[in-house]
């Protein structure tokens, strides 16, 4: 059974692939969990809560990253395609130049606003902030590596890029941590574990600077980045402007616990990240050649849902359990949160999924229901934030509503 399973796993471009990614971001998101579970038992709820607030910051300034990523996945398969390969030689190496001078812009600009963050955020040090300014460099910089990988289908690479990152994010953890360093080991972890994939991709993709390229006109890129940005934008709301407004709304005790049920949903989303990851490239290049794409969803979404249920089941069924085994008993309190956001998160994972096949295929209408719902939320969380479970079920009904959207759209022959 196991041998019939790893044949056609093997003889299938599409499942094989997306194996590659799932073992590696699943590493990735293992080590990232295990990063997270040691700094949560290590710090306590209330410093834990400082660096929950932290990560959602720079999950906000992963959309950047997101977008760059995507940008260069959908030009670099198009001219894979085509086989326009010395195209992708100048790409590669004009977005270098161009992003390392934004990287250097966006991390000073950080250090000047620094104060006003850790202030709505009722955050004492300026220093975790002043690290996170070394984080977004590099978060600007690593998206060009691993989007051409990605747009090359270069998955076993791209792969291994995104496992050494988790290795050294919690090595570092491990090393910062017990040395005294607290809630700034926390975050420069996550500084070094971008700055050394980025090293590493550069290294095995070099040969891709070589020569001069074919010269196109970049603004394509820019036209086509613009609308993923916004959809990305909003996507990444969702799942981090939550835990900010908690941070700001809530006691640092609740903050915690609601930091730490959101990290646990946050397992779905994660876990499921390496379909959409294989998807886009795969569907890109299909509607390129024009032709069909959908096959490629249905077995996405399966696959999506094969992970997700029976997590969430999970979750309703043994939350203390759960929270117990991760977290440890300080945090019980999370306990009656952990299912019903577990299905909203398996909501946003279906939808995370469906809004890069839309893009792929040409479909971009919906990203404005993607930030006008981002928004609803926030003033939703804004005007109702009497209970923590109040936030979870304005997240589950507009996943819901978004869900509708997208599934219209991409039924639509046009739009």
């Amino acid at each position: 059974m196991i041998k019939k399973l790893f044949n056609k796993i093997r003889r299938d471009p599409f499942l094989r692939d997306n194996a590659i990614l799932f073992i590696s971001l699943s590493l990735l998101n293992l080590l990232g969990y295990l990063f997270h579970f040691y700094i949560g038992r290590a710090l306590g709820p209330k410093d834990y809560s400082v660096v929950g607030a932290l990560l959602s910051i720079m999950y906000i300034i992963l959309v950047p990253l997101n977008t760059i990523q995507t940008g260069i996945t959908s030009f670099v398969s198009r001219f894979k395609a085509k086989g326009e390969l010395d195209k992708i030689v100048y790409l590669f190496k004009r977005s270098l130049k161009k992003m390392f001078f934004y990287a250097i812009v966006v991390s000073i600009g950080f250090i000047v606003v620094s104060p006003l963050v850790a202030k709505f955020l009722n955050i004492d040090e300026l220093m975790p902030l002043f690290i996170l300014s070394l984080f977004m460099f590099f978060a600007l910089l690593l998206p060009i590596n691993r989007g051409l990988l990605q747009g090359l289908q270069r998955f076993k690479g791209l792969g291994f890029n995104y496992i050494l990152e988790g290795i050294t994010k919690v090595g570092a953890a491990f090393i910062f941590i017990p040395l005294g360093f607290g809630v700034n080991g926390a975050i420069g972890s996550f500084v070094l574990s971008f700055f050394v994939p980025f090293i590493l991709a550069f290294l095995i993709l070099k040969r891709w600077l070589k020569g001069r390229g074919e010269k196109f006109d970049t603004k394509e890129i820019y036209h086509f980045s613009w609308p993923v940005l916004v959809m990305l934008l909003g996507m990444t709301l969702f799942y981090t402007l939550d835990v900010i407004l908690v941070k700001h709304f809530f006691d640092s005790l609740s903050a915690g616990y609601y930091a730490a049920a959101s990290l646990l949903t946050k397992i779905l989303f994660f876990g499921t990240l390496s379909i959409s990851v294989v998807l886009f490239p795969k569907v890109t290049e299909l509607h390129t050649k024009e032709k069909p794409s959908k096959k490629i969803l249905i077995k996405s979404v399966g696959l999506v849902l094969l992970f997700c249920v029976p997590v969430t089941l999970f979750y309703f069924l043994f939350p203390e359990f759960v929270i117990n085994l991760l977290f440890g008993k300080a945090y019980f309190a999370a306990a009656p949160l952990l299912g019903i956001f577990a299905l909203a998160m398996t909501l946003f994972s279906v939808n995370y999924l469906m809004s890069f096949y839309a893009v792929a295929i040409g479909k971009r209408k919906f990203i404005w229901w993607v930030f006008l719902l981002a928004l609803l939320m926030v003033l939703g969380i804004w005007f109702i934030h009497s209970a923590l479970l109040h936030i979870i079920m304005i997240l589950l009904v507009l996943n819901i509503l978004l869900f509708l959207i997208l599934l219209t759209l991409i039924l639509q022959k046009n739009g």
